[in-house]
């Protein structure tokens, strides 16, 4: 397995069945791994003309004894997390009823906890998040923080994933639809102070669907994106557990086994310039049921 993966079975799956596990959580950790990749580079090619500016203003505040006194002191004390993981699950167990309403023709296969497997990973590129938490009975938390502005920051940003999964067979041609009703929260903070600090927070929810390494449907529903730059800036936000429902994949599939997979993902990145920045994204999710609509 590549490094940064942790994949935990039930003791019902076979070796073959835990070996399409581990080809379908490497394929999409690598997968997603590239987009970020990717969309770092962009923001990095962005922010040329910014740090070329702000390398400027540094080579002359460094130059002035008397003004660089001044940004030694900023943002010195690192601010403390606004929230943290409750690993409780949601108040009461709020379900959301609002299940679709399943095609006379069609059968539903439901899915309860404890799933068949549960998964996690971070960027190996990046520091591992904070803390996290979860397993097979679907109650996920990942709390990522990154930089020298927030207690607990990493030096390195932060991109992780956790989630759970069930095996689905069939041994004929059909069409299926896909849901897992959840009930889930977030919260993060964000602060930079100084020229060109910058942070930047996000997090949300995942699903795919897999034959062995290959993505046959995937869906990423982001919760928030916040970024924050400047001589002072900061925000926050924390919400309660509410259900959330997000629209199903569905398609036609062949004869075999597959993996469904539902997780919950947070990313934490922070530039400090002359001066100090901190993230916390931090993202909570209760996987109810998972459930698959079969018509032929």
């Amino acid at each position: 397995m590549p490094d940064g993966i942790e994949i935990y079975f039930s003791a019902s799956l076979a070796p073959g069945q835990r070996e399409t596990v581990e080809q379908s959580i490497a394929s999409a950790a690598e997968r997603t791994r590239a987009e970020v990749d990717a969309a770092r580079e962009r923001a990095a090619e962005e922010d040329k003309l910014h740090d070329a500016i702000t390398a400027r203003l540094a080579k002359l505040i460094r130059a002035d004894p008397g003004v660089a006194e001044a940004p030694e002191g900023v943002g010195v004390r690192p601010f403390k997390a606004k929230d943290r993981l409750r690993l409780r699950g949601p108040p009461g167990g709020g379900r959301d009823h609002v299940i679709p309403a399943s095609p006379t023709d069609s059968s539903v296969e439901q899915r309860l906890p404890p799933y068949d497997f549960a998964w996690r990973w971070h960027h190996n590129g990046g520091a591992p998040p904070f803390s996290q938490s979860g397993d097979q009975r679907g109650r996920l938390g990942v709390d990522a923080r990154a930089g020298g502005g927030v207690a607990g920051g990493a030096s390195r940003f932060v991109h992780a994933h956790i989630g759970v999964g069930c095996i689905v067979r069939t041994d004929r041609p059909i069409a299926v639809e896909l849901f897992a009703p959840r009930s889930s929260r977030h919260s993060f903070a964000i602060w930079a102070r100084g020229i060109g600090a910058s942070a930047t927070s996000e997090g949300g929810l995942e699903t795919t669907f897999m034959k062995g390494g290959q993505v046959l449907m995937a869906g990423t529903f982001p919760l928030w994106r916040r970024r924050v730059s400047g001589l002072s800036e900061n925000e926050s936000v924390r919400t309660g557990f509410t259900s959330v429902f997000p629209g199903g994949m569905g398609g036609r599939i062949d004869p075999g086994e597959y993996t469904f997979n539902v997780g919950i993902w947070a990313f934490a990145d922070y530039a400090s310039g002359i001066g100090s920045a901190g993230v916390q994204s931090l993202v909570e999710s209760s996987i109810i049921e998972m459930r698959i609509h079969r018509r032929d």
